[in-house]
């Protein structure tokens, strides 16, 4: 136990499996909108996917864009961006092909409340793909940073850790206001969606 403690890699896994882990902590936020009314709750959903991005955009820019500008260059730094871009609008075209059940809120037959939920469940599983691959470079962004400097590594966990929380909010409202998913069906996507931080750590140590 002693020798796991002081594996250099316990330290950087550790993080990011502890900022991976608060997107599900998000998640678990949906069970207190289980009997709220609907107006509260897509007046939550909006609130907590404004505030994901808020804190996506500031997270990014300021924590890991100039650091791995710093670190790799502003040109490969710009085309790794463009890439993500690219990747998240590629989730996007390509969900309805891959997940049929997305394709729903096109049928002419459909009630308005059936397009509502086949909306609200595109929003859902496109936010759950797209975070799930966004959280993958966070985890290797905590695992370079800590083996760097563990303080360093720290304050970017709890940068991470924090604006992970209304990610995991922001993948299960709609999940659950779709009504394909339980309250806990939807916080365990977002749980899943957060644990590719911790194999992106893992890919980038070993």
């Amino acid at each position: 136990m002693e020798n796991m403690a002081s594996h250099p890699f316990a330290l950087p896994l550790t993080y990011s499996l502890l900022a991976g882990l608060s997107t599900g902590i998000g998640g678990l936020f949906v069970f207190c909108l289980r009997k709220a009314p609907p107006r509260i709750e897509m007046g939550v959903t909006a609130m907590m996917l404004g505030t994901a991005a808020a804190a996506m955009v500031t997270v990014s820019i300021v924590d890991l864009f100039l650091h791995i500008a710093f670190v790799i260059g502003l040109n490969h730094t710009i085309l790794c961006s463009m890439s993500g871009m690219a990747t998240v609008l590629l989730v996007k075209f390509c969900g309805p092909m891959v997940l049929p059940s997305l394709k729903e809120e096109e049928d002419l037959n459909a009630s308005e409340a059936q397009h509502d939920q086949a909306r609200l469940l595109r929003v859902g599983v496109i936010t759950a793909l797209t975070l799930t691959a966004h959280n993958l470079p966070e985890g290797m962004a905590v695992a370079i940073s800590t083996m760097g400097s563990a303080k360093l590594g720290l304050k970017l966990t709890v940068a991470i850790a924090l604006h992970n929380i209304p990610e995991g909010l922001a993948i299960a409202c709609p999940l659950i206001m779709s009504k394909r998913y339980s309250p806990m069906g939807a916080a365990g996507v977002a749980m899943l969606s957060g644990l590719s931080e911790p194999v992106g750590a893992l890919l980038t140590l070993f």
